[in-house]
């Protein structure tokens, strides 16, 4: 059942003959005043495939080109994380000083390994993409994709 807030709102739009899905189309004149349109808009025409309106869209926004690693750059993502680590680390309690302080280091350690090593992952496919993106000739169905052909 509509709520009386629905009920009001369906009510007005009856009143003014609007009714559901109705509208109303009206341009104004040179004097100002609304004249109502005979032929409503036209709608906008379909397109012809679906992937054509994908294809466009990603062509509009580009990648962002992922750089190679390097150690400058890990080392700044480090100075924002490594400290978090250490103070989580170093905060326990019922473990002795030497064991937190070796098991601070080694969170660091492993994980300014993983940022590299993701660094390098990305930024080595991006280079395979981009490889097989010239061998391939544009216009081809299946051309991005090896083993698909």
């Amino acid at each position: 059942m509509a709520s009386k807030k629905q009920q009001k709102r369906r009510d007005k739009s009856m009143r003014h003959g609007l009714g559901r899905h109705a509208f109303e189309y009206v341009t104004l004149d040179e004097e100002g005043n609304e004249v109502e349109v005979e032929d409503a808009p036209a709608e906008k025409p379909a397109r012809a495939s679906g992937k054509k309106g994908s294809t466009q869209q990603r062509s509009r926004r580009q990648p962002k080109v992922p750089q190679p690693p390097s150690v400058k750059r890990i080392g700044k993502k480090a100075a924002l994380f490594i400290p978090v680590i250490l103070l989580l680390t170093l905060s326990q309690k019922n473990v002795a000083m030497e064991a937190r302080i070796i098991q601070a280091l080694l969170f660091a350690v492993m994980f300014v390994a993983i940022m590299w090593l993701s660094d390098h992952l990305v930024y080595k496919m991006y280079v395979k993409r981009q490889a097989r993106a010239k061998e391939a000739p544009s216009g081809k169905p299946g051309s991005g994709r090896p083993g698909k052909d």
